[in-house]
């Protein structure tokens, strides 16, 4: 007798979900009441077949594999209530973050966590079901892990990930619901092209949502181009491309946005304008008017912008054209904003750097002078230049927290090192105001730390592009330290070592050394004792180089002596010529 076949596994899939979300919650925004649903559900199946953890020490996972899956058709609903449960708690915590007065990273952190984790669960039963499931199920499970994964990376705001995901997900299920109705399926199961609806509606909202984010305002025309066979594409059936040069357009975080509002649009095109002349000059030229000119500008237009987003939020109506318009203001005000914090930076880093050169050529001067004090001159101070460099880190932690920032990588990294190498100025510059205030041994330690720092800030400054005047500062400065720090070291050397007292002649122990009167026999006189020299000797101030060179053997011209030695090869050997020579 032969052995019977093994009947394939098979499970209504997409069904399923939809039921049980319907009858729990779901339609109404009740994920939590769902999870916990689904916690009692999947309890009591691994109850009923002995699938139980344990706990403390005798925990031990069990996995739900194809070989017990074929055993037992059940527990593929482990698989599929794990993931939707998952899905629910991530969608439960959105819901919270959406009834916040502000967004908190660590909530939509862990809502990414939970939806990630509910993609690993999709994929688990897609693999049993690919290795023991009938046909359609294996369908079934890839359309629902491809539709996980989408709203995965949808969640992440990657865009270009998730449309071609999204759009797979969409033909999978518009597959499975092209077959006629009332169709066996498998194992007496019926098609029902009701349950596959509702899915297929959302499905198509998250992939037009997600063509919006991936081609900006031009995904309304994408989308028409497709229904009418691709009018609005071009030769090469790729998608219409907006000129980012144009007044009237944004590009920010990978998304072109049209300036659709007419007073909006006149106050980008200026700010843009002003923008684009300022780069063109040398950063040398750039005059401290046209940075305060579009720094007004870029205010104007932001709000301009924020009173209209802010008219957009009153609506109590909600469609998703007013959900694109937020969007797109939202883009747009970050996009000035990152403008007008990149020129804040340029120019109060210039005038850093311009202040920093003053004190470079009068540090020597004060380092001559012990006793000399900032408060008595009237040019560049250290900490004017400690105070800028404050501004500075505080307009880069501005630019980072810009919505949209995170989404560029480079962006992000070349504003770090930015900050690193802002922190290594900083810390030298104060090293200096605590050296003119004769407080040297704060200062070692700064310089100290800065040179520690420097060597950070190099290395990131190296790993980024854009960055070559940062780069070239933060090099000069290391040797800068280097010699800060040798000259505080001297500093406090002098400040610690007693002065030894030098009196004139007739005053007994406290008369001058010998060896600073030679002049005088009794200079150094104690009764019978001699002062030959001070021990150890008096420390004196001087020019690290000397300024005069003793180069006069260069122009030394020795005497002509070949006419001598001529006339004595003339003479003869006689009888006295040992006595001539």
């Amino acid at each position: 007798m032969e052995p019977e076949a093994e009947t394939p596994l098979s499970l209504r899939l997409h069904a399923t979900v939809v039921e049980l979300q319907r009858a729990h919650g779901v339609r109404i925004g009740d994920y939590q009441g769902y999870r916990r649903y689904l916690a009692r559900r999947l309890r009591r199946i691994r109850c009923n077949h002995s699938l139980k953890h344990g706990r403390g020490r005798q925990f031990q996972q069990k996995e739900v594999t194809p070989e017990a899956a074929k055993a037992k058709p059940e527990l593929l609903l482990i698989l599929l209530l794990n993931s939707e449960r998952a899905w629910s708690y991530a969608m439960h915590i959105k819901q919270e973050l959406s009834r916040a007065s502000d967004s908190l990273a660590q909530l939509r952190a862990h809502m990414v966590r939970r939806l990630a984790k509910s993609v690993l669960w999709a994929r688990k039963l897609r693999e049993v079901c690919d290795a023991a499931a009938a046909d359609r199920t294996q369908k079934e499970a890839r359309a629902y892990c491809t539709f996980m994964e989408g709203q995965l990376f949808m969640e992440r705001e990657a865009w270009h990930d998730a449309l071609p995901v999204l759009e797979a997900a969409l033909e999978q299920l518009e597959a499975l619901a092209a077959e006629p109705a009332g169709a066996p399926a498998e194992e007496g199961h019926t098609v029902d092209h009701g349950v596959y609806t509702e899915r297929l509606e959302l499905l198509r909202q998250f992939v037009r949502f997600a063509q919006y984010n991936v081609h900006g305002s031009n995904a309304a025309a994408i989308a028409a181009g497709e229904e009418a066979g691709g009018e609005a594409r071009g030769e090469d059936g790729e998608a219409p491309h907006v000129d980012p040069s144009r007044s009237d357009v944004v590009v920010w975080a990978g998304k072109s946005v049209v300036v659709e509002d007419d007073k909006l649009r006149t106050s980008v095109a200026k700010a843009k304008e002003v923008d684009r002349e300022i780069l063109e000059q040398a950063p040398e030229e750039r005059q401290e008017s046209r940075y305060s000119k579009v720094i007004g500008l870029c205010d104007d237009a932001i709000s301009t912008a924020q009173a209209r987003l802010h008219k957009l939020n009153d609506l109590t109506s909600a469609s998703e054209q007013i959900d694109r318009q937020r969007e797109d203001l939202a883009t747009i005000i970050s996009y000035l904003a990152h403008r007008k914090y990149s020129h804040m930076y340029d120019r109060n880093l210039r005038l850093a750097l311009e202040l920093a050169e003053q004190w470079k050529v009068r540090t020597l001067d004060f380092a001559m002078k012990p006793n000399a004090k900032a408060e008595d001159d009237k040019g560049a101070r250290p900490e004017d230049i400690a105070h800028l460099c404050d501004a500075l880190r505080q307009i880069l932690q501005d630019m980072l927290a810009t919505p949209g920032t995170d989404e560029d990588d480079e962006l992000a990294d070349a504003l770090q090192a930015k900050q690193a190498f802002i922190r290594v100025l900083r810390c030298y510059f104060l090293a200096e105001c605590y050296l003119v205030s004769s407080q040297t041994p704060e200062a070692i330690a700064l310089y100290e730390h800065a040179a520690t720092i420097a060597v950070e800030a190099n290395d990131l400054l190296c790993a980024c592009d854009g960055v070559d005047k940062e780069q070239a500062v933060v090099s000069d400065l290391q040797k800068t330290i280097a010699g800060a720090k040798s000259r505080a070291q001297a500093r406090h050397y002098l400040q610690q070592t007693p002065s030894q007292p030098r009196s004139a002649a007739g005053a007994g122990d406290d008369l001058a050394p010998l060896m600073s009167n030679l002049s005088l026999k009794e200079g150094a006189a104690s009764g019978n004792t001699f002062r030959l020299m001070d021990i150890p000797p008096p420390f004196e101030l001087m020019h690290c180089k000397p300024l005069l060179f003793d180069i006069a053997d260069n122009f030394i011209e020795y005497p002509n002596l070949e006419s001598r030695m001529q006339s004595r090869q003339g003479l003869g050997a006689g009888l006295l010529s040992w006595f001539t020579g």
